[in-house]
């Protein structure tokens, strides 16, 4: 986003770029290559949407954010490359990011595991994400904001789905942009009258409200149930309902 805010932002671009350097720091040192890979591939696919853009990016005002990026993320690995320590773990550390990440994995899956893992990790907001992005795509031609967020979560779908190591949690890498996504939807629903959007968002609301209701009563049902006879189970049952 800050990357993003760089490109379009007439004030404070150093400061963006700058934001942008040391969130890729941060990250690079926290998860390895893939997560600077990650928004390297946002960036690439929007530059290539919109090439008048790519100027911005030879600018001096990029320069601050690399710094930023390289005071973080070189003096581990560099220490690392020369030899400077005598952590076995540490020396091979670079290599085996590498190799777990696109080459070997103790957790393959299919190309379409996320396909299947994202409805529960989108909980509870697994039915309406799929229909906010498609209305994305219809909406996003020629506004810039929103193309950027349907590139953003579309590269990093396929470069998750293309690494050979699958796992759940990887699927948190794509729930910034899918719940700007959401917001996205739920902001242009509401605002607009009478809209198949609106009555889908306030619906889907009711409908959250209700499994939640219903969710409560059932847990205070069991707790009833396993302190209280039969014999007033019933009315605890009543008052719990009523309290909710």
């Amino acid at each position: 986003m800050a990357g993003f805010l760089s490109l379009h932002g007439r004030r404070n671009e150093i400061l963006w770029w700058l934001v942008a350097g040391l969130a890729g720091g941060l990250g690079f040192m926290t998860k390895g290559p893939a997560a600077v890979a990650m928004p390297l591939l946002a960036w690439g696919a929007y530059l290539a949407y919109s090439p008048s853009k790519i100027k911005k990016v030879i600018r001096p005002h990029v320069l601050p954010g690399l710094m930023a990026f390289l005071v973080i993320a070189l003096p581990w690995y560099i220490m690392i490359l020369t030899g400077q320590t005598s952590n076995p773990a540490a020396e091979t550390q670079i290599g085996a990011e590498l190799q777990t990440t696109f080459r070997e994995s103790h957790h393959a899956g299919p190309f379409y595991y996320y396909l299947y893992t994202l409805p529960n990790e989108f909980i509870p907001w697994s039915l309406l994400v799929p229909i906010a992005i498609g209305a994305f795509i219809l909406k996003a031609r020629g506004h810039q904001r929103l193309v950027f967020l349907l590139l953003w979560f579309a590269t990093s779908f396929i470069a998750l789905s293309l690494i050979s190591s699958k796992q759940a949690h990887y699927a948190t890498l794509l729930l910034p942009s899918s719940a700007l996504i959401l917001g996205w939807f739920s902001y242009a629903g509401l605002s607009r009258a009478r809209s198949w959007m609106r009555s889908l968002v306030i619906s889907y609301w009711i409908f959250l409200l209700i499994v939640v209701w219903l969710g409560s009563l059932y847990l205070v049902y069991l707790s009833i149930a396993q302190e209280q006879t039969a014999a007033n189970r019933n009315a605890f049952f009543i008052m719990g309902s009523l309290i909710l």
